[in-house]
């Protein structure tokens, strides 16, 4: 069958349902971005009501470019000075933006939480922020976001302290170990169904549940808050969590907010959306996150 091959070498065939040649289909992809005004700086809504902007970001050490998308709330233009709390993820689809914007939407507009900048970096290399293969290339994009990305946003938007980092999955691993590694960069960390996948992935959640340790030893005024969370019905990784938790009791000072709180009847999928919920609550507000219906 007749197909167009994209940029990133993948083939797609003619849709047949809708009668769309290559040529066809060319010209309408062509149309589109030049509608949308492709740029490295692509706005994609109005400036006063919850706009979204690519931006193309650079390593400083070795020029690579990532992608960041970011979302301001809703009257971000005319509220003047103000600073904005902000959320910021690490993305390798769509559906993570999107669900995390749901989630936001839904708190900010009960006023449960105020309103809050949303970033995304799109990042497809596992090997940059799965330490499981090493820690070489994790490394090197902590270094990333601590001396290229959160500059970046700080100079070109009105950022508060309020920093959360937030993670899912395998990124909820990297979260983790952002927290371990440089628990200063960011003001919160919320940390969703740790996956560490691999050789050595149980090794590697006990060194970075030592790195923490260690931190909280050294550092009895350290300031961040940490809420992390599991799915009752992923077994796999209630013991991890336990672990993690027992630690905090018995080492984290009282400067240092801490949550835990494995979700009845969730399985991983289930705590995307749940965990990120209930960690924005905990960290905005006194609630007991455990409590909220």
């Amino acid at each position: 069958m007749t197909g167009v091959r994209a940029a990133v070498g993948e083939e797609f065939p003619m849709n047949t349902k809708y009668g769309l040649s290559p040529a066809k289909l060319f010209v309408c992809l062509v149309t589109a971005c030049i509608l949308s005004s492709c740029s490295s700086d692509i706005d994609t809504g109005a400036a006063d009501d919850q706009s979204i902007t690519d931006h193309l970001v650079s390593m400083s050490n070795n020029g690579k470019e990532y992608k960041v998308t970011v979302r301001v709330p809703s009257g971000y233009v005319s509220t003047g000075d103000q600073k904005f709390p902000t959320l910021f993820h690490i993305i390798d689809d769509e559906d993570a933006f999107n669900l995390t914007a749901e989630t936001i939407a839904e708190l900010a507009d009960s006023r449960k939480i105020p309103a809050m900048i949303i970033v995304s970096l799109h990042a497809s290399d596992s090997e940059e922020y799965s330490p499981n293969w090493g820690e070489e290339k994790p490394k090197a994009f902590l270094k990333f976001l601590r001396a290229d990305l959160m500059p970046f946003l700080t100079d070109k938007y009105r950022v508060s302290d309020d920093v959360i980092f937030t993670g899912w999955s395998r990124f909820g691993l990297f979260t983790a170990y952002t927290l371990a590694q440089n628990p200063s960069l960011f003001r919160g960390y919320i940390v969703r169904s740790i996956a560490a996948n691999g050789s050595g992935g149980s090794d590697l959640q006990e060194r970075i549940q030592s790195d923490l340790d260690s931190y909280l030893m050294a550092n009895q005024s350290a300031d961040q808050r940490f809420y992390f969370t599991v799915g009752a019905r992923e077994t796999g990784r209630i013991e991890g969590f336990n672990t993690l938790k027992r630690m905090l009791e018995s080492q984290a000072p009282s400067s240092f907010k801490w949550g835990a709180k494995i979700i009845n009847e969730a399985r991983h999928f289930d705590t995307l959306q749940a965990g990120l919920h209930d960690g924005l609550l905990f960290y905005f507000s006194a609630v007991d996150p455990t409590t909220v219906k």
